[in-house]
């Protein structure tokens, strides 16, 4: 089944979610560095996992632009009762080829230019600098007063999750 595509560059496209996407969203989310990105375990097993309701407010698929739509990851815009806060997992098996900083530029174009929000939040952890890379590669600014901080679910020790925000010009 072809996916809608929501938007795209030469490189790779925002697209429709699957219901057979579900295992590799899962699979993703069992690599204990996504976990480490994350602060966050899933606690379901792959039948619970599938069969909840996704209240995001946008919930998409990245996939490269060849015949076969590969999945790379996912990207995924908060639910409606928080600030619109953008969020990208890469596959293990794509990272470290620029389609992070690709597709959360295109994720971020797509939620202020189609979407209609004028501000877009994301954050990532104090040790994660690829991410702080990425959030000021893709024109995220700093946002101290957003900052929390958070005890880290494998050392219980405090950490700094830094906020960032994209606002529309």
């Amino acid at each position: 089944m072809k996916r809608k595509i929501y938007i795209k560059n030469s490189i790779l496209s925002i697209a429709q979610y699957l219901s057979s996407d579900a295992k590799a969203d899962y699979d993703s989310w069992q690599e204990t560095e996504t976990q480490k990105s994350y602060n966050y375990k899933i606690k379901s097993d792959f039948t619970e996992f599938s069969s909840k309701k996704r209240n995001h407010r946008f919930y998409a698929a990245i996939t490269l632009n060849d015949e076969n739509q590969t999945l790379i990851g996912f990207v995924m815009l908060s639910p409606p009762d928080s600030p619109p806060d953008l969020a990208i997992r890469i596959k293990r098996a794509f990272q470290n080829n620029g389609y992070g900083s690709s597709a959360f530029a295109l994720a971020t174009d797509y939620c202020i230019n189609k979407l209609g929000y004028d501000k877009i939040y994301a954050g990532c952890f104090e040790t994660n600098i690829i991410s702080k890379k990425m959030l000021i590669k893709c024109g995220y600014k700093p946002n101290p007063e957003g900052n929390t901080i958070e005890t880290n679910i494998y050392t219980g020790e405090k950490i700094i999750q830094y906020d960032y925000v994209f606002e529309k010009l």
